[in-house]
């Protein structure tokens, strides 16, 4: 629909019947929508069934440096290959996992993980690496989900009317796609989905020797005691990071609601079948 019109924008008299396009590319929009929020259901529903299979009292307590790893679980279970800079999860090849804390890599796995960071991020060293988690959007989500509910709850963060007309759309798509999840979002938001993806990286990081133990296990604090003082369960968690998976492809899909729908399915799918959710979370 963006495209259609752009193209009615350059061209002001039609003589490509592209608003006709346009009616018919809206009506698409909206029933995609209307599917999307039978899936959200669909998701919430699974996550809290499958969150209270096991009492709270009988959940597994695992130690601070674990709980740490499962926090970053999307990174944990990704490999960090050049070929895989794409979102998609891989069938059955396992990265860092979450038996060793300071997991170290070396040789051609090194030099992969290296490129993965390079090309993906455009980490090399240090410096660079923080940057990137200050400062990369698709590492910071949470201010898109901000900016989207005070506009939906009437009290917007700017004067969206100020916006260009792509930005502008953009941005109202962007908000009406959250508005599918806005009612079984943690009061954090996506905070799940930033701060797993920056463990994650953290510990990419540190396995190539490009940050130092230090730097490696203050980082790792920092962002653990925020997702703590964020989140009080894992089934929080697991919605936030749901919900944050599915703005992310929303956004670097060009807007597609199908492939970002499928992507948090999968989401879903994975968090259900690991242990997270029968493990204590640690406030």
């Amino acid at each position: 629909m963006a495209e259609y019109r752009k193209g009615l924008r350059a061209d002001p008299d039609d003589t490509l019947n592209l608003k006709d396009e346009c009616a018919q590319s809206q009506k698409l929009v909206e029933r995609e929508f209307i599917e999307m929020r039978k899936f959200v259901l669909n998701i919430v529903d699974l996550i809290s069934q499958r969150h209270s299979k096991i009492s709270e009292d009988n959940k597994i307590e695992v130690d601070d440096h674990t709980f740490q790893l499962f926090l970053g679980f999307y990174q944990s279970i990704r490999p960090p290959r050049a070929d895989n800079i794409s979102l998609g999860f891989p069938n059955n090849d396992i990265f860092l996992g979450f038996d060793d804390y300071f997991a170290k890599l070396t040789g051609e796995k090194q030099e992969n993980a290296k490129r993965f960071l390079k090309e993906a991020y455009h980490i090399t060293d240090c410096d660079s690496f923080f940057e990137c988690i200050r400062s990369n959007q698709n590492l910071n989500m949470n201010g898109y989900i901000s900016d989207a509910i005070a506009y939906l709850n009437d009290k917007p963060n700017f004067d969206v009317h100020k916006l260009g007309d792509d930005e502008k759309l953009y941005f109202l798509a962007t908000a009406e796609f959250v508005k599918t999840f806005i009612d079984y979002l943690p009061n954090a938001g996506v905070i799940a989905w930033d701060l797993s993806e920056q463990i994650g990286l953290s510990r990419i990081a540190f396995a190539c020797d490009i940050i130092s133990k230090d730097d490696y296990c203050r980082n790792m604090n920092v962002l653990s005691d925020m997702l703590k003082s964020s989140l009080s369960s894992f089934e929080e968690y697991a919605r936030s990071f749901t919900f944050g998976s599915a703005l992310l492809m929303f956004r670097v899909k060009s807007m597609n609601i199908t492939k970002s729908t499928d992507f948090m399915f999968s989401i879903a799918g994975y968090l259900c079948s690991s242990n997270l959710l029968d493990t204590k979370w640690i406030s």
